[in-house]
């Protein structure tokens, strides 16, 4: 670590701060941390091999990769573009962080969750019963999000906030599945060969989760356009 002074004060302190301090193994770093726009970027080191800040829109993501550049615990500085208009821009530093591995894309599991979560806690460097005190609050949204049944009774369509219709068709002379983002509108329709590799996969991408499996009883859109 540098021996220069805090890049901060005790009058800027952001709220994340004590929460970084709180979660480290080595809240050292935090003598070398940036105070940027209200958000605490810490330096890796020790055990903290990458990290990163959110950025809200394109400007700030620019402000946030100005301050940072080349100062000493912010490596690899680079800015990952959202291509999706409502997720943020994000500047990171470091290794790249662990990510979902595409064999858990569309079947993952409550002990892969854990795992995964288990394994970017340490990435970041956080202590083990920091990571534990983490894992604790999640357990009952990791039990709804690898229960189908919940899953599905919960899922809302970002957009208008309707609920889609999910149901079983023909698409290309085969088994599929139809999705119906708007019950009045039968010409929204958007048809899938596959539940994991088409459906699932495409509503992930709009931050929607269905499942991994089909849920038992979907009606046929050939019966649901003869009922409406």
């Amino acid at each position: 670590m540098a021996d220069s002074a805090p890049s901060h004060t005790v009058t800027d302190v952001p709220p994340d701060f004590a929460e970084y301090a709180e979660r480290l193994a080595e809240p050292e770093l935090l003598d070398d941390a940036v105070i940027i726009d209200g958000a605490t970027a810490v330096p890796v080191g020790g055990r903290r091999r990458g990290s990163y800040l959110s950025a809200a829109d394109p400007r700030h993501a620019l402000t946030i990769f100005a301050a940072l550049s080349g100062r000493d615990g912010f490596p690899g500085l680079r800015i990952a573009w959202s291509p999706h208009p409502e997720a943020a821009h994000t500047v990171e530093w470091g290794d790249p962080a662990p990510d979902i591995p595409d064999t858990l894309i569309d079947q993952w599991t409550l002990s892969d969750l854990i795992h995964l979560d288990t394994v970017r806690g340490r990435f970041y460097g956080y202590r083990q019963e920091a990571i534990d005190t983490y894992l604790t609050a999640q357990a009952a949204a990791y039990a709804e999000m690898t229960d189908p049944a919940a899953i599905m009774a919960s899922m809302t369509f970002i957009y208008d906030g309707q609920r889609p219709k999910i149901l079983r068709a023909q698409v290309h002379g085969a088994d599929g599945y139809a999705l119906l983002p708007d019950e009045d509108d039968p010409e929204g329709i958007i048809l899938f060969t596959s539940w994991q590799n088409g459906l699932t996969r495409w509503v992930s991408e709009l931050t929607l989760i269905v499942g991994q499996t089909p849920p038992a009883g979907l009606p046929t859109l050939k019966d649901y356009l003869e009922e409406a």
